[in-house]
């Protein structure tokens, strides 16, 4: 670690009021870099701004230091929260991290001093050094070095939630948070933005220093109820093996979310006996031409069956649906109406969320691979909720598309009701 003067750093979260509970999960990507600033021996100032609807009005403490991150629909609250900072403090150093930052780093640079590609917990500490424009390091191999989320910096309401177990719109709780027991994710579909962020490299927690972190949220907290935020949870089967054993005496709940070829009965019964109550599987769509074409490298026959394996395991089970896809048609749509009516009662719940095209994905990056004929470009609308459709094809406008998801939430809905 590069030695150096202790810095008076303010990290901020934006809002995110865009979001039916934006306290429902802590953010753990600024919460795990305040901890190593704080491990060094800085004095972290973190300012919660995400059920703030009037940033205009925030008063910001006066440091040199300032460090945001953000997600693409973020960017621009960001740059607005940047520009306040300046009229403040006009002599700061304001840095930029998070997904969009690593994917648009150029972009980003035009509006912050300093820009962080990737993780920020090593490159934090070369902007406290003088660095400046785009910063990258060298990525954390042993993921077990960094501290836990410093999540003693939030504020005491927003520490926990009610919500995180279940989930949003859904029964409310004990008291629950999100952890990561991983980084990263292997695979490549063409509508997420994790290819661009982590590399498709995956870098694992040990099983020990990972059920650690539970056992102190257990002790310090008395939270027993848990997300666990990790892209594929059961990625790699004996190390999922392991921690749900090394997790079993513990007597908590957790919910969980993977792919469908990620399940079989000896994962899912360890699982069940660690106190998994729900899987949540990115289904996506049940046309396999799609399937192929996002390059999710998974059929319709595996999504049947894991979601079989996983209800008949004694786990409930949850499934992401996405319209407003790339080759998607009134067949596809009615293809998915099908699966869900022959397999309603293997499926508890639903999410069903809108293609936002992000930087970083393939799709972004290469739409005419995907007949797309044109993309929405306004950050502010590259929601996952959004009821309107960002794209249109050369089979479907915006307004075809957008009534597929109109007919499929409807449909989703009614059967749901049922």
């Amino acid at each position: 670690m590069i030695h150096m003067t202790k810095e008076k750093v303010c990290l901020i979260v934006p809002p995110d009021t865009f979001l039916l509970d934006p306290l429902m999960c802590p953010p753990l990507g600024p919460l795990y870099v305040a901890a190593i600033l704080e491990q060094e021996g800085h004095d972290v100032l973190f300012l919660d701004l995400r059920v703030t609807s009037q940033i205009e009005k925030v008063t910001f403490p006066q440091v040199k230091y300032y460090g945001l991150t953000a997600t693409t629909a973020d960017f621009n609250s960001v740059v607005e929260i940047k520009n306040l900072i300046k009229a403040q403090n006009p002599q700061s150093i304001v840095i930029l991290g998070g997904v969009h930052a690593t994917v648009k780093p150029e972009e980003s640079a035009k509006e912050f001093d300093a820009v962080v590609v990737g993780e920020g917990e090593k490159s934090i500490f070369k902007i406290l050094h003088g660095a400046r424009g785009i910063v990258t390091s060298d990525v954390i191999e042993n993921i077990d070095t960094i501290p836990y989320p410093a999540r003693h910096l939030l504020e005491p309401n927003a520490r926990f939630s009610r919500r995180a177990y279940k989930g949003q719109k859904h029964a409310e709780t004990e008291i629950a948070t999100s952890i990561t027991s991983s980084r990263g994710c292997p695979f490549n579909c063409s509508f997420c933005a994790s290819p661009g962020m982590w590399n498709r490299k995956v870098r694992f927690r040990s099983p020990e220093n990972f059920v650690d972190e539970v056992k102190y949220l257990i002790d310090a907290y008395g939270c027993t109820h848990f997300k666990m935020s990790d892209d594929n949870f059961s990625l790699n089967k004996e190390r999922t093996l392991e921690i749900s054993r090394l997790l079993e005496p513990l007597n908590i709940r957790f919910r969980c979310h993977t792919r469908v070829s990620l399940v079989d009965e000896e994962i899912l019964s360890a699982l069940e006996a660690a106190g998994c109550n729900e899987i949540t599987f990115g289904i996506e769509t049940t046309d396999d031409y799609i399937l192929e074409k996002l390059q999710k490298g998974e059929t319709v026959e595996s999504q049947e069956h894991a979601l079989r394996l996983t209800k008949d395991a004694g786990i409930s089970v949850g499934i992401y649906l996405m319209a407003g896809l790339p080759f998607e048609t009134w067949d596809t749509i009615h293809h998915l109406k099908e699966f869900i009516t022959r397999n309603k009662k293997y499926i508890d719940r639903y999410v069903l969320s809108t293609l936002a095209p992000f930087p970083g994905s393939d799709i972004y990056n290469n739409p005419e691979k995907y007949d797309i004929v044109w993309m929405e470009k306004n950050y502010d609308k590259f929601l996952l909720y959004n009821d309107k459709i960002l794209i249109a094809t050369v089979d479907c406008t915006q307004k075809e598309l957008t009534e597929h998801r109109n007919e499929l939430s409807t449909f989703l809905k009614k059967v749901w009701s049922e």
